[in-house]
């Protein structure tokens, strides 16, 4: 969260589709994030952190979900602790009680 909000020109550039392939470095920097995503996703559930569900799938809910509350910080739609508390709350709903 902290990179997308003090890089959110970066962050912008990273998710606009634009004509053609993607520039190599633009698209290693998205393959590092899904990976750090997957990762995450996959050793948490292996630990039980996680509820057993499609592991792609919650990779792009996970991504979705902190690229949107990135953008509401990004443009002043909510400040910054705002942001921690819905980033906490996003992942206690993916987590087991």
């Amino acid at each position: 969260m902290h990179f997308a909000v003090t890089d959110a020109a970066f962050l912008d550039l990273m998710f606009t589709a634009k004509n053609g392939s993607p520039p190599e470095g633009l698209r290693a920097a998205s393959e590092r994030l899904f990976t750090a995503f997957g990762d995450l996703i996959d050793r948490s559930t292996e630990a039980g952190e996680l509820r057993p569900q499609a592991p792609y799938r919650l990779q792009l809910l996970f991504a979705a979900v902190m690229q949107g509350i990135a953008s509401l910080v990004t443009t002043r739609r909510i400040s910054a602790e705002d942001a921690d508390s819905l980033v906490d709350d996003a992942i206690s709903l993916l987590v087991h009680d």
